[in-house]
């Protein structure tokens, strides 16, 4: 550990597009993924233009709600163009940490500047660990531990392209690769390789941005624009084929088709794919067995009617399998869904909604959004998801990540009590009709949540947050029969950052209880950046003492560019992380991560398979751009 410590202290050269303090501080606070994190990026490196972009422009920021991104836009037309973002101050309907947000994110240039040069960017890394792995000495795994990436991306005035090849920790050989094409022409756009799709509200397919509950308590309304190129390491839930846009008038087209493989658990016996797998990893025999078992052919059509205040669309898909496929209680070689959703903006209010008819069933969920003034804003969702429902690329509103067996209703408000503080809350009540993953019978639980936000100036913020979930679960008693009880669990966070000078720290603890048991986490960073260099650096140290994994606790971690970690600890330890980037010149950057959990317990490393207890992990990134 001291020569760690003395290598982060020594190599003190850290540069590199850093996320703002602003946007750190909400992401850490939500459910974020590698596609996700890259679409942040590239607006941070090109700001949307307040004087050219529209309404969907604006709400693929995950923070702006669709009254803000409306009075933008109402605002533009009342003043014909910004002059600048410092205007945001002055529209009615945005209260100052969506501002703040904002000014990391939106430029203001003449209306229609084109893009006339050319830009290339390739980008490196390499991750591994120091220790040695048992898995590696008794041949469980067919690979090597580290993992790496090369990803190049270019674009030009209308083409955006690139391609990406991957390989995981444990696998043998590079085992994804990716390659995308975006064509943009007038009123149409044309997608060549992987892309994602994203309808409505996330009922019958949903693969961009999906935030649910959260420290966001208001961030109920899905906004994804419905096809965007995948770009990411993410190996499923992703579509590989053509699509294409096409927008006349008010009226917007949208059609796709994808033939992809999938994988998925092959029963010979019966020569049925029983179940799909998302985790994209091939280290086994059998998870080499399960790759790519199934070809998937997907056929789909979206027709969408958009107005500045009320938009409607409707859309089909078909898909089908080489080889029957068990769905729930079925098996099946092809399905064909539809379903339809509405957007209505009323004044300070928003009214949203989608049906969904998939595998024989309806799904559906409507939800209100409504700034009561300018100090107070209120949100509501019902979502009525039949236990018989089922869309293997759904991602919509709710407990479980599924979309099924599941109804709720979910009540938020967010009050600006004075300039300086911000309270916000939520409350979800929820039911299982069916058996669940926590019970056999069916299952109540409620969800409450508090924050309190303190921000007197940019450099000095605070927040505190308490959460209360309470849900009925399968316990055994001692002669292995099942009994249902109520499990409570609770949270209690508190965070303070602070500026100074070219410094910022941060501190944060976490109190985790589940039933009985408590546990903790505390942890503190230290950032060095000196204005308009580039080098900086970044130290945190952990300290955590939970007594099992139902205590566990989740965490943001300092990361290199376009990576984003949240680790869950549990057990007794400490963890130290050094994050360290240079920007050598205009067209090379380098990252590097070290960090270091030490345990104190017992605890199994990995599920035992580090001798010891430590574990050292690293990254290394180089970024070229011409």
């Amino acid at each position: 550990m001291k020569k760690i410590l003395f290598f982060i202290l020594f190599c003190n050269c850290i540069y590199a597009q850093d996320l703002p303090e602003s946007l750190v501080f909400y992401l850490e606070n939500e459910e974020v993924d590698e596609s996700e994190l890259l679409f942040i990026y590239e607006v941070l490196e090109s700001p949307i233009n307040l004087n050219d972009c529209s309404v969907d422009d604006l709400l693929q920021l995950p923070f702006i709600s669709k009254e803000e991104a409306t009075s933008i836009i109402n605002y533009r037309k009342s003043k014909t163009l910004f002059r600048s973002v410092y205007e945001l101050q002055a529209i009615n309907g945005l209260n100052r940490n969506t501002i703040s947000l904002l000014f990391e994110c939106v430029s203001v240039q003449p209306k229609s500047v084109e893009v006339k040069h050319s830009r290339h960017q390739i980008t490196t890394l390499y991750q591994s660990f120091l220790e040695n792995q048992i898995e590696f000495s008794d041949n469980t795994f067919v690979g090597d531990k580290s993992k790496h990436y090369l990803r190049y991306k270019g674009s030009s005035k209308n083409v955006n392209f690139g391609f990406l090849t991957e390989k995981d920790a444990s696998e043998k050989w590079l085992d994804f690769n990716s390659f995308h094409l975006n064509i943009k022409k007038r009123n149409t756009q044309l997608f060549i390789g992987d892309y994602q799709l994203s309808l409505g509200q996330g009922l019958l397919e949903y693969q961009g941005f999906s935030f649910g509950k959260s420290a966001n308590v208001l961030s109920t309304f899905k906004r994804s624009p419905t096809l965007r190129s995948h770009t990411s390491t993410r190996e499923s839930h992703f579509y590989r084929g053509v699509a294409i846009e096409q927008k006349y008038k008010r009226w917007k087209w949208s059609s796709w088709f994808s033939y992809k493989p999938i994988d998925g658990n092959y029963d010979e016996s019966s020569h049925i794919v029983t179940s799909l797998s998302d985790v994209g990893l091939h280290r086994t025999q059998t998870e080499i067995e399960n790759k790519n078992q199934l070809l998937q052919k997907t056929i789909g059509s979206r027709l969408s009617f958009e107005k500045s205040r009320f938009n409607s669309s409707i859309y089909l898909n078909y898909k089908q399998w080489d080889k029957p496929l068990k769905i729930l209680q079925d098996t099946l070689e092809n399905t064909l869904s539809f379903a339809a959703d509405y957007s209505v903006t009323l004044k300070n209010m928003h009214l949203f909604g989608e049906l969904s008819s998939a595998h024989k069933t309806l799904s559906y969920l409507s939800g209100l959004t409504i700034n009561i003034s300018r100090n107070l804003s209120y949100a509501l969702l019902y979502r009525n998801y039949p236990s018989d429902y089922y869309s293997w690329e759904s991602n919509a509103f709710g407990e479980q990540s599924n979309t099924r067996n599941e109804r709720g209703l979910y009540s938020a408000i967010s009050l600006d009590l004075s300039r300086k503080w911000t309270l916000s809350s939520y409350s979800d009540y929820f039911y299982f009709p069916e058996k669940s993953y926590y019970t056999n019978v069916p299952l109540r639980g409620r969800d409450h949540n508090i924050q309190l936000e303190y921000k007197p100036s940019k450099k000095y913020q605070a927040l505190t947050r308490i959460n209360w979930e309470s849900k009925t679960i399968n316990q055994n008693d001692e002669l292995g029969l099942h009994e249902i009880e109520e499990a409570t669990s609770m949270k209690i966070f508190a965070q303070l950052n602070y500026k100074l000078n070219d410094f910022a720290f941060k501190s944060r603890s976490v109190w985790s209880r589940s039933e009985n048991d408590w546990g903790y986490l505390m942890l503190y960073d230290i950032k060095y950046k000196p204005l308009e260099s580039n080098w900086s650096y970044s130290l945190r140290y952990l300290l955590f003492d939970t007594p099992n994994y139902s205590t566990r606790i989740y965490v943001y971690e300092p990361d290199v560019l376009y990576s984003f970690s949240v680790p869950a600890f549990y057990g007794e330890g400490q963890r130290i992380v050094g994050v360290l980037k240079c920007k050598i010149n205009r067209q090379l950057s380098l990252n590097f991560k070290i960090a270091q959990t030490q345990y104190y317990d017992n605890t199994p490393i990995r599920s035992g398979s580090i001798k010891g207890d430590k574990l050292t992990d690293f990254k290394i990134l180089v970024k070229y751009v011409l």
